[in-house]
């Protein structure tokens, strides 16, 4: 028996319904015609990082990363009682315990660690004239109190580098950090803003982590709640590790390039989830070559929890080449689960999306990969857990419906040309369809039955382990 690929998208929904099954002999899926399909403008490649110097540097050299558990000896202590919370000269710094003041950084090569430390002030908390690396040992937490003339919590005129086995839970009524650029090598990070979480920029943006030029995500853990965008970027946003977790955002992810190869990324969005978009883009299903999103590993999981928005969306060409990508679309007809105005390209990796239909997108003809573009008149009920079995009954996926949909995009590497494989909708089978080309659409009326019967492996169906909220790959 072949061994199982298992991928979950659970959100903890007790109900398993079907919606009633169609009987519109005229339905045929409408995928290819109205969007996709048919060959995609271009093939997007990774970019360079071209980061700073001194960010770039730095993690070539090893020195952005930090694992220490304690004060290196020769560190200079600030604190209020020392009188000492300005520092103009390069060198170690540390702060522990409370500090209600602001922090002032007017010096380059200034690493500051955070012990344990508690920063609270009313306006910024630490403001930096010039690039910064914190380095965070312990728990720590920083906190923006001003609601009538609200700053950033920290605020750093050049490049942030940060690091540490340590932790920083920041709240704040505005932008949680401002930055040039921003470089998240290993730390871990809590941030909570009415305005922004982490924003990097030249200008001001109400997002959670934005730059107006790059920003880079090489590990740590990273858990944003955001009123506005949660992450944004204007030129390129490298995800490499670590784990990033959008609680709630309008939009999740934004960047003209947005590339991900590794570590595990969920989004939960009331519009978008993951956008390629420069700001320039003057006509509607023209592709913009300065927009792509690249997915080449890691774990991705893409919500949209409010009434529209498309889950992942390129103003240029997406390309998923590895890794796990799962997307649960809104229901509105205007958007899609997968959106690209120069073609969606998949050469490998895993990919379930779900959404409407009445904007459903078709990868493009010249994919690497093997894909199934589905789709039914009538709408698979929420809470449904959807089933792609092999033709001996093995699951290969399953994905449980967030929300009621109508069209679902499969690609996997185990499909194979003339090999016959099976959609179920709890026990219920959808139907069955033999992979006949790179793009196989599926969605006549007369392949929509519902003959019963549960495909092999039983036990997987019902409680199925580490059934909770986001999407997975057992």
């Amino acid at each position: 028996m072949r061994t199982k690929k298992v991928l979950i998208a659970a959100l903890a929904l007790s109900a398993v319904m079907l919606a009633g099954c169609s009987s519109a002999s005229s339905f045929v899926n409408p995928g290819d015609y109205l969007g996709g399909g048919g060959t995609a403008s271009s093939t997007p490649e990774a970019s360079d990082s071209g980061y700073s110097a001194e960010i770039s540097g730095a993690i070539a050299g090893g020195a952005a990363y930090s694992d220490e558990t304690e004060i290196p000896e020769g560190a200079i202590k600030i604190s209020e009682e020392l009188g000492n919370l300005t520092i103009s000269e390069a060198g170690a710094y540390y702060t522990e315990g409370e500090i209600a003041d602001k922090i002032e950084i007017a010096a380059e090569g200034v690493t500051l660690y955070l012990k344990d430390a508690t920063l609270k002030n009313g306006k910024k908390v630490i403001d930096c004239a010039c690039g910064l690396t914190i380095t965070l040992i312990g728990q720590n937490e920083i906190t923006n109190t001003n609601t009538s003339d609200a700053k950033n919590a920290v605020d750093v005129s050049g490049d942030l580098i940060i690091n540490g086995s340590g932790s920083l839970e920041i709240s704040s009524v505005k932008n949680g950090i401002k930055a040039n650029s921003i470089s998240v090598v290993g730390a871990t990070l809590d941030v909570t803003a009415e305005g922004d979480g982490l924003h990097a920029e030249v200008g001001l943006y109400d997002d959670a982590l934005h730059s107006n030029g790059k920003l880079l995500i090489e590990g740590g853990t990273i858990t944003l709640s955001s009123g506005d965008d949660a992450v944004h970027s204007d030129e390129l946003l490298q995800i490499n590790g670590g784990e990033m977790l959008i609680n709630k955002c309008y939009e999740g992810i934004e960047s003209a390039k947005v590339e991900i190869s590794g570590g595990r990324t969920e989004v939960n969005s009331y519009e978008d989830g993951i956008n390629a978009a420069d700001g320039t883009r003057t006509a509607v299903n023209v592709s913009n070559d300065n927009c792509h999103i690249i997915i080449s590993g890691g774990y991705i999981s893409v919500n949209c929890i409010g009434s529209e928005g498309d889950g992942i969306d390129s103003n240029g060409t997406i390309l998923i080449s590895g890794g796990e990508t799962y997307v649960a679309g809104s229901s509105n007809n205007s958007d899609a689960a997968l959106d690209a105005d120069g073609g969606i390209v998949i050469d490998g990796g895993y990919v379930f999306a779900a959404g409407s239909l009445g904007m459903v997108e078709t990868p493009a003809t010249n994919s690497a990969q093997y894909c199934v573009s589905f789709a039914r008149s009538q709408s698979i009920s929420a809470g449904t857990t959807l089933y792609l079995c092999d033709a001996d009954g093995n699951i290969i996926m399953y994905f449980t419906a967030p929300r009621s949909c109508q069209s679902v995009i499969l690609s996997c590497p185990e499909f194979v040309s003339g090999e016959s494989y099976s959609i179920y909708g709890g026990d219920s089978l959808l139907s069955s369809f033999t992979i006949s080309s790179t793009i196989t659409t599926v969605g006549s009326a007369s392949s929509i039955g519902n003959p019963g019967g549960m495909p092999s492996g039983g036990d997987h169906f019902g409680n199925i382990p580490g059934n909770t909220p986001g999407f997975g790959r057992r």
